[in-house]
């Protein structure tokens, strides 16, 4: 006999993993809960400018290099706002 589970997932960490976790499971029409410490999303994807504040023409601190307007996917991630991945 199949029952319908119903289930809410956690998802500990706002960083790539946690955003592609979250966009799956959306996708799949499961609930989830995103837990994220910092005030922004985008985990260790992080550009700033000279003076160590967040930039969006600055100099790249995150894990690899990250261009917004070339994966556009990934920065509607980071970003939290839909945009149509080329």
């Amino acid at each position: 006999m199949m029952r319908d589970i119903r289930t809410s997932v956690a998802i500990v960490g706002g960083g790539l993993a946690g955003l592609c976790a979250a966009r799956r499971l959306h996708a799949l029409g499961i609930d989830f809960h995103l837990f994220e410490a910092r005030d922004r999303l985008g985990g260790r994807i992080l550009s700033a400018n000279d003076q160590g504040h967040s930039s969006n023409d600055g100099f790249d601190l995150g894990p690899s290099w990250f261009w917004p307007e070339m994966q556009r996917g990934l920065a509607a991630l980071v970003t939290g706002r839909r945009r149509e991945a080329s």
